[in-house]
């Protein structure tokens, strides 16, 4: 139930109205074409049964939802990894200089995860 509430709140709240109606169209015409040969039994996340057209938009609906969920998620994340690179930072380049091993740096690892928001929403696949 949970991840149903959260995916319709990130829809409605970040994802543009005009691609969510688009999607729902495109379900709804193709449910229509199709509604006398087919027959869809699934259920939604939040353990409804689902319509033919609501099971034909799921899998697009949730795959917008996610792009802008990520979106959320960096957002939250960022200033973390900030403050922990500049941690990092401080303690590989401000280690006393001795042979004992120094604190690793992980903005090089933080890369990866940086990119504005459109950069965010197209990425398919994360480390």
């Amino acid at each position: 139930m949970r991840w149903e509430r959260i995916l319709a709140r990130v829809l409605k709240t970040d994802a543009p109205q005009k691609k969510i109606l688009t999607l729902q169209a495109q379900a709804s015409a193709i449910g229509r074409a199709i509604a006398d040969v087919t027959m869809a039994i699934q259920h939604g996340l939040d353990g409804r049964l689902l319509t033919l057209e609501e099971t034909l938009a799921a899998p697009q609906t949730h795959s917008l939802a996610a792009q802008y969920g990520m979106v959320r998620i960096f957002n939250l994340l960022t200033p973390l990894l900030k403050l922990i690179g500049e941690l990092g930072h401080t303690g590989f380049y401000g280690s006393p200089k001795s042979d004992d091993p120094h604190v690793l740096v992980y903005s090089e690892f933080f890369v990866l995860f940086g990119g504005t928001a459109a950069e965010i929403r197209k990425k398919k696949r994360w480390p």
